[in-house]
């Protein structure tokens, strides 16, 4: 059995399958789209997943949405199969992850909010240089883990109205998300 992890290589799946007679599980965490009116990179992994995804044997996602999503969108057999590998473990105390985030919104700002990798390359530092440029009537939260974290954590000290907090359970999220005005996806 070939695990594959992410679309980088997922090219290889022809070769483990066709060559090799080897069972391919594809773990599919990005959701590629095309992007439109320029070649870009991902553009490139999107058609290589298209094609290659018909030799996946099982494709592990990690939302149910996403696995009715895909199966529909490459006309796929079978339903891949759903494992939410993105929970955080059960706090050992029993304080509420989110319950210092929340007190910390002020209510006379607009208050922005970010969930999720906390990675440079999805132009979080973008955001943030733009967000200095913005009056004082606006906070911008970022929270989640990554390898961009300690560039971002930097740029939030010296900035006020920007605050980083660490990744919290994503069974607390939707709770968290209705305290605020505004919330940000971003892809590059």
């Amino acid at each position: 059995i070939i695990y594959i992890h992410d679309f980088y290589p997922i090219i290889l799946s022809f070769f483990f399958k066709i060559i090799l007679d080897k069972k391919v599980v594809y773990d599919m965490h990005e959701l590629i789209v095309p992007q439109t009116n320029h070649i870009k990179l991902k553009n490139i992994f999107y058609y290589i997943e298209n094609f290659a995804i018909k030799y996946v044997d099982f494709i592990v996602i990690p939302s149910f949405h996403r696995s009715q999503f895909i199966k529909s969108h490459y006309n796929l057999d079978k339903t891949p199969f759903v494992f939410q590998n993105i929970t955080k473990p059960e706090s050992t105390n029993d304080e509420n992850p989110i319950f210092n985030i929340i007190n910390s919104i002020k209510k006379s700002k607009i208050s922005i909010i970010y969930i999720g990798d906390i990675s440079l390359s999805r132009g979080l530092l973008d955001v943030v240089k733009g967000f200095e440029m913005l009056d004082n009537s606006f906070e911008l939260y970022l929270i989640g883990d990554g390898p961009g974290e300690t560039t971002i954590r930097k740029k939030a000290i010296y900035n006020k109205n920007i605050h980083y907090y660490r990744a919290i359970p994503s069974r607390n999220i939707h709770s968290l998300l209705k305290h605020f005005d505004i919330g940000m996806v971003t892809y590059s």
